[in-house]
């Protein structure tokens, strides 16, 4: 009884441990080959094992590791514990690593090179020889891989997508021909969506606004939202600015205006902070382009600030014609007044967004509102109770403001100190000041006028 227990646990059981066994290491497989990266210290533990044993001879070294733990080294091929330490996919080592892989081979280190591939697309690029290395290594597995894991075959079908820096304009024409939106890419080679964070997908957006911008035709509304949903998915910084900033300085811009002010802000930033709007990793090119598109965003800003304060806070058309002939010129508007007027900004949805950081409270109930306009080395304020127009100089203004607590702290010249009036002997001859008030009588536009030509040209 005891031989026969025995023989039934060594056949039968023995086994079913075997299966379990290799189920487990097949999960294993998939759950790496998915995405699931190993923990940083595994990774560190892995690439100093490489490190030490990798001038020794390929068989040699190939006996010194697991499959396992070679499946580990793909993950750690783009880490490096510090930053003097060498990356792999960077170095000459991926000669020594490529020959270990092959060594222990497994069809499903397939999933995790070509991520590995897709994830540092952009930088390795510019390393030829190792992009080469590489990207062979990929399109030989995918052509020899005769298995049926459905998930393995989804990158064999896709490896055309990533042969060489051209294959991208592939990606893109299929993408046009079956008409799959930007942010719905991922679908075309079908992989979940977080592979739209990685760097091939940053080289991938800059052709397809390039190609888009080309194709006016090709525009409307849903693609422009299926764009800025992709750049929330992507979360690149960069790429960001630049397809922004295109789309922003486009021929077609102005029809689709406050979508594309509204997805803008919410992606980079209000225009009126400048160093949101550049970045260290783009090019002189491509900063000049940004702050054009910064500009240009900031001057439909400043139309609908205005519009808004002599539209709703007051009813003061003529002031509102003047001051939109400024709106490219002017670099900053604020508004200052009551918490309830704060409160009834915040409703407005047109501005709705930029009331948090544009909008100064008074400590006092004052029913007055002010807005303050930037325009180059001056400062310009203006009121709800229409009476006269303020103009400082900046760095005057900026003392006052840093104790502003009430709409009066914003009026501190007197009565008689005029930036411009009429001469009291020859109504045709204007005096003009610096910094003063002008008063909203008669003609102000063209005293307005001659100061700003004196002053501010």
């Amino acid at each position: 009884m005891k031989s026969f227990g025995g023989r039934i646990f060594e056949d039968s059981t023995k086994r079913s441990l075997d299966a379990s066994k290799k189920e487990l290491m097949e999960l294993s497989d998939k759950t790496l080959g998915n995405g699931k990266i190993p923990t940083s210290k595994k990774m560190e533990e892995i690439y100093w094992k490489f490190q030490g044993f990798k001038h020794l001879p390929i068989s040699e070294c190939a006996r010194r590791f697991t499959r396992r733990e070679v499946r580990l080294l793909i993950w750690a091929f783009d880490y490096a514990p510090a930053a003097t330490d060498n990356i792999i996919l960077f170095s000459n080592d991926l000669d020594t690593v490529i020959p270990l892989v092959k060594s222990h081979w497994k069809d499903s280190f397939l999933i995790t090179l070509w991520k590995l591939l897709a994830r540092n697309w952009t930088q390795l690029i510019t390393y030829p020889r190792n992009f080469k290395l590489l990207t062979e290594l990929i399109a030989k597995s995918a052509y020899e891989y005769n298995g049926n894991r459905t998930d393995i075959e989804k990158i064999v079908l896709s490896t055309g997508y990533f042969e060489n820096t051209q294959s991208v304009q592939h990606f893109i024409r299929d993408l046009f021909r079956k008409s799959i939106p930007i942010d719905k890419a991922h679908e075309l080679v079908g992989q979940k969506e977080e592979i739209l964070t990685y760097s091939y997908f940053s080289v991938l957006m800059r052709s397809y606004i390039t190609r888009i911008n080309g194709q006016t035709n090709s525009i409307n509304k849903t693609v422009l939202e299926s764009i800025y949903r992709f750049l929330l998915i992507h979360k690149n910084n960069d790429t960001t600015l630049i397809t922004c900033a295109s789309i922003i300085n486009s021929t077609y811009s102005h029809q689709y205006q406050d979508l594309i002010k509204a997805e803008t802000i919410t992606l980079i930033g209000d225009p009126n902070s400048k160093h949101k709007w550049q970045s260290s990793g783009l090019s002189k090119f491509e900063l000049d382009a940004t702050e054009r598109a910064r500009k240009k965003i900031n001057s439909w800003l400043n139309k609908v600030l205005i519009d808004v304060f002599f539209e709703k806070l007051v009813q003061d058309k003529r002031r509102k014609i003047y001051w939109t002939k400024y709106i490219e010129k002017i670099d900053d508007i604020i508004f200052c007044g009551n918490r309830y007027n704060y409160y009834y900004l915040k409703n407005i949805q047109r501005i709705s967004k930029q009331v948090e950081s544009r909008y100064k409270c008074t400590s006092r109930n004052q029913s007055t509102c002010a807005i303050i306009i930037f325009l180059r080395e001056y400062v310009f304020v203006e009121f709800t109770d229409v009476g006269a127009l303020y103009i400082y100089l900046k760095n005057t203004f900026e003392t006052i403001f840093k104790q502003f607590n009430e709409i009066d702290d914003l009026k501190k010249w007197k009565p008689n100190h005029y930036a411009c009036r009429n001469h009291p002997a020859d109504p045709n001859y204007i005096l003009t000041n610096k910094e003063g008030r002008i008063t909203h009588q008669g003609n102000w536009e063209n005293r307005i006028e001659s100061w700003m030509n004196r002053y501010n040209d």
